[in-house]
């Protein structure tokens, strides 16, 4: 989305040292999230629960999508919350840190509190119990851009 003013509005040429036309993107960033140089991070967190194979799975995909195994199959958790978007932004510049909050994770894709590229697809599971985590994504070795929290419950019914 881009907000550009009415042309009965009067703007001065430049605002704030920039064009109209990057005013308005500015402002559709500061809506919208965390803008990188191509895409929006954002982390919707979730609760995942899997009853049936005794093993609560999430992926964060090199290719920018999220995705959970809470019953079979693997499956995305949301496309408009997907960890990047448009998913083509996706790219190595961006790290991922997991943080656990609760419970002893069966798979991680690194130390916890570390920072690790998403230059390759990460993965972290709970099987028999429970593991409350959160996870931040950043760039370029930059303050954290966004964060989520996700539960992870593995059990059988």
């Amino acid at each position: 989305m881009i907000i550009v003013p009415k042309k009965n509005l009067y703007l001065p040429k430049r605002v704030w040292g920039i064009k109209r036309f990057q005013r308005g993107i500015l402002v559709a960033t500061a809506i919208h999230g965390t803008a990188g140089a191509a895409g929006v991070v954002t982390i919707s967190g979730e609760n995942i629960w899997n009853f049936i194979t005794n093993s609560a799975n999430l992926w964060f995909n090199a290719n920018g999508i999220v995705e959970k195994q809470d019953f079979d199959p693997r499956q995305q958790i949301d496309a408009a919350t997907d960890w990047i978007i448009p998913n083509a932004s996706a790219s190595s510049a961006y790290d991922i840190r997991l943080i656990n909050l609760v419970g002893t994770l069966t798979t991680q894709w690194a130390a916890e509190n570390v920072w690790i590229d998403l230059g390759t697809t990460r993965n972290c599971g709970k099987a028999s119990g429970t593991a409350d985590i959160d996870v931040e994504i950043r760039k370029d070795g930059g303050a954290a851009l966004d964060s989520g929290h996700y539960q992870l419950i593995g059990a059988l019914a």
